[in-house]
């Protein structure tokens, strides 16, 4: 057995654990290439006497098991019908191997080669100690760089043929240092939990703090709600994160201490969601002032910190109001020429305290952007929901956050949604089945609770061939729903049978969606 402590090329007290490059060639799943350099067998006969589980065990046989786990996303059951669109993907995400002790930043790629017909499906894996993989999150922006520059000279390499390892070890090396080097001087603190800062900016009374207690359906607290004065910060769990909530208050006098200190309120921020009050047009200037402000500080610190717009007390009794279209029509113009000036790629969300869902809309999207595997889940998704010809599908947690989601093309061509236009047509079946999904799994967990029993399906018809299928599904003992929207009632028996591939092929992912 070969272990951490016996590699020079990596340090005992680091929390890397070595570099995978693998492939699907000839021979099957295989890893090419790894640092520290796999010694042929042989040399790693265990012991199976020794139980030591501190460290990764450098021997192929692991190192095959990784190739064929990482490679197995990335092709699924197609690898024999790879085309031109296939070949195309491309993705970046975490994968933990329990077996292992690690987890892994993954690079998933097709590899265009002179002397295969087909692409080779590749991926790229840095492998940590699963106690300190926060290192892989809150250095994930810097560590993909590296391995896309990494990869692209290694792809380089072996476009005529796969070569020696010893062409290949130099590159490993400068990799490693660099990763040496983030280790020694990392962002946040190594631990094993990620911990995440989600601001909640705006001016005062733009519904930041309603925004926060309707999450945690803290509802008796907003009767009588005061503005937030200076800074509240929460702390809440959720998708096995540890989630810090800043609500920035929005008086004139804290607005200009966030901007002056911003070292302190705006450093690291994963996430901004930023509020402009619907009924509140008269300091529309004021705001996107202070908006201004905030993504300029943001942008000081070299943080992608991804944005999005709550555009707050969007009742549903005055949505349709002439007033208040126009008022939702002159936010988005302002925003979007701020956007465009700050080449920033923000999102939209109508919200309502009446409307939990809305407000639930939002909040999965915003969390759905610090997630490096949400991509991979949402292919997963549209593989699944295209064999089994699902119209609509949308993975959600018990809490009614989702996760990930598909639509088929013709329902999106249902869509119009514009600039003179914001408001996504009521009758658009997208929108309708966001808003109505969330409730009926709730109505399906109270129904389960109700009747006493473990419920594993809900029906509901909507017409004379059209259904919404609920399905409750385990992903390691948590407990979550998939919402379906089918047109033929026998479409659900094809659906029950692919289930089991996309639950195996999501269940780590979806584990480390955030944490």
């Amino acid at each position: 057995m070969v272990s951490s402590e016996e590699n020079s090329e990596l340090p005992l007290d680091s929390c890397v654990k070595g570099i995978v490059y693998s492939a699907y060639d000839k021979r099957g799943p295989q890893p090419l290439y790894t640092y520290p350099k796999i010694i042929p067998y042989g040399f790693y006969e265990d012991n199976d006497d020794e139980k030591d589980e501190q460290f990764f065990k450098y021997n192929l046989r692991n190192f095959v098991q990784i190739s064929i786990k990482s490679l197995s996303l990335l092709i699924g059951e197609q690898i024999f019908s790879v085309d031109e669109n296939t070949a195309n993907l491309n993705y970046f995400g975490i994968l933990p191997y329990p077996d292992f002790n690690v987890t892994s930043l993954v690079y998933f790629h097709f590899i265009r080669t002179n002397f295969s017909e087909k692409p080779i499906a590749s991926t790229f894996s840095i492998l940590v100690d699963e106690n300190r993989r926060s290192y892989l999150y809150n250095n994930i922006e810097r560590l993909k760089a590296f391995i896309l520059n990494t990869v692209r000279v290694i792809d380089k390499k072996i476009e005529n043929g796969f070569i020696e390892y010893e062409e290949v070890e130099p590159i490993f090396i400068g990799l490693n240092e660099n990763l040496m080097e983030l280790e020694k001087n990392p962002i946040a603190p190594i631990t094993s939990s990620r911990k995440l800062k989600i601001i909640f900016a705006g001016l005062d009374n733009s519904g930041k703090t309603s925004f926060l207690l309707t999450i945690d359906r803290r509802y008796s607290k907003l009767m009588g709600l005061k503005p937030t004065i200076g800074v509240d910060i929460k702390h809440l769990e959720t998708l096995g994160a540890s989630v810090f909530t800043w609500d920035l208050g929005g008086q004139q006098s804290s607005r200009d201490k966030y901007v002056n200190k911003a070292d302190i309120y705006l450093y690291d921020a994963d996430l901004l969601y930023y509020f402009v009050d619907v009924r509140d047009i008269n300091r529309l200037s004021e705001s996107m002032m202070y908006f201004r402000n905030v993504l300029e500080n943001i942008k000081i610190y070299e943080q992608k910190t991804p944005v999005v717009i709550i555009i707050s007390k969007v009742d549903m009794d005055i949505r349709e109001n002439e007033e208040i279209q126009e008022s939702i029509k002159n936010i988005i113009e302002e925003i979007e020429k701020l956007s465009e000036e700050k080449q920033l790629n923000v999102k939209y969300f109508l919200t309502s305290i009446f409307s939990v869902f809305s407000v639930l809309r939002a909040f999965s999207f915003g969390l759905s952007q610090m997630s490096p595997n949400r991509e991979l889940i949402n292919s997963n998704l549209s593989t699944f929901s295209k064999t089994a010809g699902v119209n609509i599908a949308l993975l959600m947690n018990s809490q009614g956050l989702v996760l990930a989601d598909y639509y088929d093309e013709k329902v999106l061509r249902e869509i119009h949604y514009s600039i003179s236009s914001p408001i996504i047509e009521e009758t658009s079946i997208k929108s309708v089945f966001e808003i109505v999904a969330p409730q009926l799994a709730n109505l399906f967990k109270i129904f389960e609770k109700f009747k006493e029993v473990d419920m594993s399906e809900a029906t509901y018809k909507i017409g004379p061939s059209d259904l919404i299928v609920i399905k409750k599904i385990m992903v390691y003992n948590n407990p979550m729903f998939l919402l379906l929207l089918l047109d033929d009632v026998e479409k659900n028996e094809l659906v029950e049978k692919i289930l089991p591939v996309l639950l195996k092929s999501s269940k780590d992912l979806i584990m480390r969606y955030i944490s």
